[in-house]
């Protein structure tokens, strides 16, 4: 049987998704930046992958913000198997009113 690995995006998704679900727990969700016509738009993803993640292993997705700035959110992710990294990421994120285009400062939206 041929082993299958991840590729970068779908370690990319998996990343995304564990802040996606951090944000429905701790506020504001995705759905309640859109119905305030915020959208989250990614600046900026740097991922280091340490070694091929097979597609069957058993992840843990770690994800944190950072202290912001300005107009930039950050956040930091990591995935590790067995208690052992494999793979980091760091991303900036902009809030945008997609209605006026216009971006926003990180300190108009409470986190």
């Amino acid at each position: 049987m041929k082993e299958r690995y991840l590729k970068a995006s779908e370690i990319i998704r998996m990343m995304e998704d564990s802040g996606r679900e951090q944000m429905e727990r701790e506020h504001p969700s995705v759905d309640e930046l859109l119905d305030d016509n915020i959208a989250l738009m990614v600046n900026r993803f740097d991922l280091k992958v340490l070694k091929p993640i097979e597609d069957d292993a058993n992840i843990t997705s770690l994800t944190w913000p950072c202290p912001s700035e300005k107009a930039t959110l950050y956040r930091n992710n990591s995935l590790k198997i067995n208690g052992k990294y494999v793979a980091f990421s760091c991303s900036n994120w902009s809030l945008v009113n997609y209605k006026t285009r216009r971006i926003l400062k990180i300190k108009e939206v409470d986190f």
